[in-house]
């Protein structure tokens, strides 16, 4: 033992100071970590790419995550991306959120050199968790913010920290709230609103009730109540006992969440799905109901493709039918709920789901071919290996969202005018004046309730308008709050959008666009010690255009040739029109409903104004109930030639079929037959282009 006072006067001085020495230096390792000029609070896709932009900008930089998993739902089951022709091919994508999808491509192959929409959870975490520690971006986790009074500090309009659930305290100059339930930005008493507001409120026509819904509903009578046609008996589980409503009322739902499950059949890596704790199997009465009038869809009979390798593997088990692992109704109190509310429902919304897939894989009500591919999958060990290989959030469609001084609406999606319910015509917007990304998507709800009509389920709340809509530009505006709420504060996911304006921009891709060009904004504003509001579009521009965003939609371009639409040909037999399934020319296309087969043709007859060789193109929505034999016979000037198209694949574009010469008139056509298909055949356009040459 070491005796102070028997220490000379020097050795004792010394100690003092190595002891202070060790006091300051631990509380320099664990200041940085506590405060910085830009804060990115969050866990989304916004988050990480707000947090890199500014990064790489040369910034301070230090993101926050309420939980320990970076990347939102991306990390948490939602593998495939909506990357296709609705979302223009990728045209929307540039910058961070591009060289994102490339890391994801090469963490498959380390030569790649093009973006991949596709992959696990568990390689997208990674990517990301590489980018951030190769960015040296400083990062807390499991740090949420506490749910106290006065958790966010703030001085004059302006954040100037907050208090996190463990008593970390995080100061900065600019925040960034990089969630999709909008809490840093809720707690700080800016604006918000959640549910649907009505249609009223901005002029919308699917913006509060939805009646009639058409979109996932259910095309066989389901009762609803415990006792078949006693209305007093109550209804069985998952209706709601409540009548459609009036079209166009305001509520607070919103529309289902799930959990976005990856599954696979490799006993090797499979966890059986069993029966949660108090399962019972009359909480699917509505599944059996369902069965027993008929009912099937492409989700209910297996997980994806029917497959019948031993070690097949989906990344994405998502859901969007009238009868699936949406649960709709019952995630209302989600959006603007405690945490424990929140927790709750996330349990409820798994445990439900557990049993869903085990009651699928086992009771007898279920058809046995169902049921023996069901019995087939189950979850993967080498995924959310912290949580038994569940996800560990559900998938969030719509919670707060910003009120600010623009709000995206329905009519900023919209191509042309619309026509409501009431005859009123909603008009499109004009392009805005300062955007800073694009949404490439349209009004996108799924089903909020599940209630009662004529006694019968009834999904209400579904819309879904492939028809109508069009590319547009995000403003900067609806990411900033009300100058009179909060000037350093930028809000990426939980933006200023009505309901069915936040039903166009909700996509992921979109979000890291945004905190992208949040991280930027930011970025700008303590450069110049100014209100994010004050921040001047023409430098943002610029500097978010040199950084590879595409800030504007391209200029949209004429189809050159001569377009014959379905509703221009010549039909025999039964035909049904639909908009269903996306990737079609116009307002829809018509297909046989798999019936009436040899019956039905349709017959694309072109007024040809010059003699010569034309390229000829068709388009359909390509799904896995198409035909893949459908017999097409071009008429043209040399006789007929017969070809055959699989409509299963290569659907949403224009396909080139061939090349013939057609005289000047009407003596050339196309004609589609169903007679030898199986399954759906889709006829929707023909386009006939004139070569340069003969």
């Amino acid at each position: 033992m070491i005796f102070p006072d028997l220490l000379s006067p020097k050795i004792h001085k010394l100690m003092r100071f190595n002891l202070i020495l060790q006091t300051l230096l631990a509380a320099i390792a664990i200041q940085p970590a506590r405060a910085a000029d830009i804060v990115v609070y969050g866990d989304s896709p916004s988050a990480v790419t707000a947090a890199i932009e500014a990064a790489e900008n040369g910034k301070d930089v230090l993101l926050v995550s309420p939980v320990e998993h970076l990347g939102g739902i991306i990390v948490n089951g939602l593998g495939s991306q909506d990357v296709d022709a609705r979302a223009g091919n990728a045209a929307p994508i540039g910058g961070l959120t591009n060289e994102f999808f490339i890391r994801i491509a090469k963490a498959y192959n380390r030569k790649a050199k093009s973006p991949r929409y596709n992959f696990r959870s568990s390689v997208a975490e990674q990517a990301i968790d590489d980018w951030l520690a190769e960015k040296k971006v400083r990062v807390l986790r499991g740090k949420r913010i506490s749910e106290a009074e006065g958790a966010v500090m703030k001085e004059g309009g302006r954040i100037t920290g907050f208090t996190c659930e463990d008593g970390t305290m995080v100061h900065g100059k600019v925040f960034i709230d990089g969630t999709v339930e909008g809490d840093l930005m809720a707690f700080s008493g800016v604006s918000y609103a959640w549910g649907r507001e009505g249609n009223a409120k901005y002029g919308e026509t699917v913006g509060g009730v939805i009646n009639p819904t058409h979109e996932q509903q259910f095309r066989v009578k389901v009762d609803p109540y415990n006792i078949p046609g006693d209305t007093s008996s109550g209804t069985i589980y998952g209706v709601q006992n409540e009548a459609v409503g009036t079209h166009g009322d305001a509520d607070k739902s919103a529309m289902g969440f799930c959990l976005r499950l990856p599954l696979t059949k490799d006993s090797a890596n499979k966890i059986t799905i069993a029966a949660p704790e108090g399962y019972k199997a009359s909480d699917y009465e509505i599944y059996r109901r369902f069965f027993a009038a008929g009912g099937i869809n492409d989700w209910l009979d297996g997980p994806g493709t029917v497959s019948a390798n031993p070690r097949a593997r989906l990344n994405d088990l998502g859901s969007w039918h009238e009868l699936s692992a949406n649960f709709y109704g019952r995630n209302h109190g989600y959006p603007d709920g405690t945490y424990a509310q929140r927790k709750a429902i996330y349990d409820e919304h798994r445990r439900y789901t557990q049993g869903l897939i085990h009651f699928l894989s086992t009771d007898p009500a279920v058809p046995s071919k169902i049921r023996n591919e069901w019995s087939q999958w189950g979850l993967c060990k080498d995924e959310f290996t912290d949580n038994g290989g569940w996800p560990r959030m559900l998938y969030l469609r719509s919670t707060r969202r910003m009120i600010s001084d623009y709000v995206i609406t329905e009519a900023d999606v919209i191509a042309r005018p619309r026509k409501g319910k009431s005859g009123e015509i909603l008009q499109p917007a004009p392009p805005v004046e300062d955007p800073i990304g694009i949404a490439w998507w349209f009004v996108d709800l799924h089903a909020a309730r599940t209630v009662i009509k004529d006694g019968q389920v009834y999904n209400e709340g579904a819309f879904i308008n492939y028809q109508n809509y069009a590319p547009f530009g995000i403003p900067y505006r609806s990411i900033t709050p009300k100058r009179t709420e909060c000037t350093n504060l930028l809000v990426p996911s939980a933006l200023s959008a009505s309901y069915a304006g936040y039903g166009a921009v909700r996509l992921e891709w979109t979000y890291m666009i945004l905190g992208q060009s949040a991280g930027a904004a930011a970025v700008l504003a303590l450069e110049e010690d100014i209100p994010v509001q004050d921040v001047a579009y023409a430098k943002l521009a610029k500097r978010l255009t040199a950084r590879g965003q595409k800030l504007s939609p391209p200029a949209a371009t004429k189809l050159s040739g001569i377009i014959v639409d379905d509703h221009d040909a010549q039909v025999t037999g039964q035909w049904l029109p639909s908009s269903f399934s996306p990737g079609f020319h116009g307002d829809g296309y018509l297909h046989d409903n798999a019936e009436g087969k040899g019956s039905n043709s349709i017959r694309f007859t072109p007024d040809i104004p010059t003699a010569g060789q034309y390229d000829v193109y068709t388009i359909w929505s390509s799904n896995p109930p198409r035909a893949n034999n459908v017999p097409v016979t071009i008429t043209h000037e040399g006789g007929t030639e017969k070809i055959w198209l699989n409509q299963q694949q290569g659907g949403y574009n224009w396909k080139l079929i061939g090349s013939w010469r057609f005289s000047k008139g009407t003596a050339g056509n196309v004609l589609f037959e169903t007679k030898g298909t199986e399954g759906y055949v889709i006829a929707d356009a023909v386009r006939f282009v004139k070569k340069d040459k003969p």
